[in-house]
């Protein structure tokens, strides 16, 4: 399976001109390539609201850090069109551990318009601070946390769930029926509720997975980054290199 659109912290630029390749810790984050054919990159023009790169933060991969203030990315889907319901994002992402149960909403991700929302989230409720995915709807799983965690979404109404780190963690059950027409990264489309943390890749796919498929990019993700996936098998997925 191929997926739509794919962002990996090691392909970032510090322009949203997308002209220096980030290379030292700490470079600004301007534009995140779109490692796909679509090429629907998501860029920021300001420099106060650019994520930093981290460089060899994670099992030796570098990561986007985002202040929990102001940082975020966008763009549209303009080559690849809408991503319809079922769809699933996977996220590799770490909550920073000042933000794990403060009582506001920290979005990893976001569409790009109010009808066009699918959102992996710390969500603000109940007490303690919850996982959250929502596509119009709500669906809530445990307490949230500040590990590096392998985050899948899968959105496709009554059937919606999240899994964390290959366990299921919200649904099965209803986050509403929004498709995906575009992406923010760091917070919601609004520019509000911003991720404080850590994000190093970024996967989004057209379709239902598979358990196998979704078992087989967790092996990927884990023998990248470290991260324990449970019920993966294969050390490589043969859609990503």
């Amino acid at each position: 399976v191929d997926p739509e659109h794919w962002y990996r912290a090691d392909d970032a630029y510090e322009e949203n001109t997308r002209v220096t390749a980030c290379s030292d810790d700490g470079d600004v984050v301007g534009s995140w390539t779109d490692k796909t054919g679509n090429a629907d990159h998501v860029s920021q023009g300001t420099t106060a609201n650019k994520p930093t790169w981290q460089d060899a933060e994670l099992n030796g991969e570098p990561v986007l850090r985002f202040d929990g203030s102001n940082d975020y990315l966008k763009g549209a889907f303009t080559t690849g069109g809408t991503v319809s319901q079922p769809l699933t994002i996977i996220v590799v992402a770490k909550l920073d551990a000042s933000a794990v149960n403060d009582g506001v909403q920290r979005n990893i991700l976001n569409g790009d318009d109010v009808t066009h929302q699918v959102t992996i989230c710390k969500a603000s409720f109940p007490n303690p601070d919850a996982w959250n995915i929502f596509a119009g709807i709500d669906l809530n799983g445990g307490a949230a946390d500040s590990n590096w965690n392998i985050w899948m979404a899968l959105a496709n109404g009554a059937s919606s769930q999240l899994w964390q780190n290959g366990v299921t963690e919200a649904g099965p059950g209803n986050a509403g029926s929004h498709d995906l027409d575009g992406l923010t990264v760091g917070s919601t489309w609004t520019t509000t509720q911003y991720w404080k943390g850590d994000i190093a890749e970024i996967i989004i796919y057209g379709s239902a997975l598979s358990e196998a498929d979704r078992d087989e990019i967790g092996a990927y993700l884990e023998d990248r980054y470290g991260i324990s996936y449970s019920g993966s098998s294969p050390s490589d997925s043969p859609s990503l290199s």
